[in-house]
C-alpha cells in the first residue's frame, strides 16, 4: 500500500485557538454506514484504484449505491464496525477520490462537533487536544 498522503486540509474556526485537522482526525468517518455513491464519485474511485465502476460498486459498496463499512467489507460480515471502508486509522487512503457527500460536510458544524465529542475530541474552544495545532506554532 502506498503511504498516505501528507495532512493538507485544515480549517482555524473562529474562537478557536487551534485548527481542526480533518486527515487526522477520523471522527466523521467512524460512522459512516449509508453513505450514498453518486456516478461522479464512483468514476473518481474508479479513476483512483484503476478500476471499472462496476468494480468499484463490486468491491466498495455494500448494494451498488452504499458505500461499506469496515464490518460490511465482505458479503455476509457480522462484524459490527461502522467505520468508512476507506479510513485507516484516523486517516482517509482516498482523500483526493472521497465522496462528494465527505467533500461536502460541515466541518466544524454540528455533526462534525457531536462525531468528534462521540470519541472524545474537543467540541469547545476551551479544550484543545493533541489532533489540533495551535495558530502559528511551529510543527
Amino acid at each position: 500500500m502506498d503511504p498516505l498522503p501528507p495532512a493538507t486540509s485544515k480549517l482555524a474556526l473562529p474562537g478557536w485557538p487551534c485548527q481542526f485537522d480533518c486527515l487526522t482526525c477520523g471522527a466523521c468517518c467512524l460512522h459512516a454506514g449509508g453513505v450514498l455513491l453518486l456516478h461522479d464519485d464512483v468514476a473518481r474511485l474508479a479513476d483512483h484504484f484503476g478500476l471499472t465502476g462496476d468494480e468499484v460498486r463490486v468491491r466498495y459498496t455494500s448494494d451498488g449505491e452504499h458505500l461499506r463499512t469496515k464490518g460490511r467489507q465482505q458479503a455476509g460480515s457480522a462484524s459490527d464496525d461502522p467505520a468508512c471502508v476507506f479510513l485507516d486509522g484516523k486517516r482517509c487512503t482516498v482523500y483526493e477520490a472521497r465522496p462528494q457527500v465527505c467533500r461536502d460536510y460541515p466541518v466544524g458544524g454540528a455533526a462534525c462537533l457531536r462525531e468528534r465529542g462521540r470519541i472524545g475530541l474537543p467540541t469547545a474552544p476551551d479544550a484543545p487536544s493533541p489532533d489540533h495545532r495551535r495558530e502559528g506554532a511551529s510543527d
